[in-house]
């Protein structure tokens, strides 16, 4: 076991900064800094973890190690608990987890600043074009995590990015200006999140993919998120290939597009149904492929979902739509809700739709259905709405 007091320095190894292997650190004393190590700062390999006050910086940063090289890297079942620290600037990704096969990683991470991650270069490349690179904090193989009270942003890829199972309690964080998007989810991965503010991101505030499932609530703000010209992102919560959420009580708004967008249907399903519970995949049941399953909103009430440069709402795809009371959907660029091909929408008790430039409700896809019951559609500039 290892017990580290304040004031150290480990700088320039040749591998890892610290390594523990079945064993225990402790790093809780002002003044610690782990540095310009060749590979990953510090490795969690079947251990257990408490780190305080510790800056962990520019590890694997331009190294031209082809293979991962993190601020924090945890595997085989490892835990952390991280409170106060500083994470940047190295090679991969900030903080990793990957478990699988019954060794589950864990973390509890506050109150720190965890930035400008995933900026390395591999023989002239740079190291996010690798999948599962470039993250602030990435969460993978069925691995959990709380995150809360802390500063993610300038991150190259995501500022949390989950996938094959992950799951993780987001909350209480600024998540802010990372290069894609500020919380990314794909393969079956898992988030509650709520009371963050998510803006100013790349791409989109949240992406839900490939089979992932979001509870996403009482967020002080998803907005501004997307870059102008850019046709990719530019949405505040994106739910697709098959996922689901619940939205309830946020604030979504000035995106560079759109507030919500649900898109069904998804070839990729057969990866989601190959996984195990460990997040690992299963070969015997790959290229099992199921089309046509629906994404789904399987709650949105009381939001507040104005002024996004499109459209309030959008759905197409073999969607369904939930819309269950109390939303405002206000002052957007083109209409307030659409619904596109094979999408199916329930709006109803006391959503105010109102002021949006083009429709209020605009169905017009094929195959697509809505029923509206007890809201109120008032003073938008084309219809209220329209079919």
């Amino acid at each position: 076991d290892i017990e580290l007091g304040q004031d150290n320095i480990v700088t320039h190894n040749g591998l890892f900064g610290i390594a523990c292997y079945s064993s225990t650190i402790k790093m809780s004393d002002n003044n610690n800094l782990v540095s310009e190590n060749y590979r990953h700062g510090i490795l969690l390999d079947h251990s257990i973890g408490t780190l305080s006050h510790v800056s962990i910086y520019h590890n694997g940063y331009n190294d031209g190690y082809q293979g991962a090289s993190h601020g924090v890297c945890l595997t085989n079942g490892s835990s952390l608990t991280m409170d106060q620290c500083t994470v940047m600037y190295n090679g991969h990704n900030g903080i990793s987890l990957s478990g699988g096969k019954s060794q589950i990683c864990s973390a509890v991470i506050r109150n720190s600043t965890i930035s400008n991650n995933g900026m390395g270069n591999y023989q002239g490349r740079p190291v996010y074009t690798e999948d599962g690179c470039g993250h602030g904090i990435c969460v993978s193989k069925a691995s959990t995590a709380e995150i809360s009270n802390c500063n993610i942003c300038n991150n190259t890829v995501c500022g949390i990015s989950e996938s094959n199972k992950g799951n993780a309690v987001i909350h209480d964080n600024t998540i802010s200006q990372n290069g894609r998007h500020g919380i990314g989810l794909s393969m079956a991965a898992v988030i509650e999140a709520y009371q963050n503010t998510i803006e100013y991101n790349h791409y989109n505030g949240i992406l839900l993919s490939y089979g992932s499932y979001g509870n996403i609530y009482d967020n002080h703000s998803i907005s501004y998120n997307g870059t102008v010209g850019n046709d990719i992102g530019g949405i505040g919560i994106s739910v697709s290939s098959s996922s689901a959420a619940n939205i309830n009580r946020n604030f979504i708004s000035y995106n560079i597009h759109t507030g919500v967008v649900v898109v069904g249907g998804s070839e990729w399903s057969e990866y989601v149904n190959a996984l195990d519970s460990y997040g690992e995949l299963d070969e015997s049941k790959q290229n099992k492929k199921l089309y046509n399953i629906n994404s789904a909103l399987y709650s949105m009430a009381d939001n507040i979902i104005e002024a996004n440069s499109d459209h309030g709402v959008l759905g197409f795809y073999y969607v369904s739509l939930r819309m269950n009371g109390g939303n405002l959907i206000s002052q957007n660029g083109q209409s307030g809700i659409v619904i596109g091909d094979k999408t199916k929408a329930n709006i109803y008790n006391k959503n105010l739709i109102q002021r949006n430039h083009g429709y209020g409700i605009l169905a017009q896809g094929n195959d697509c259905e809505a029923i509206v019951a007890n809201d109120i559609i008032k003073e938008n500039n084309a219809a209220g709405i329209a079919a």
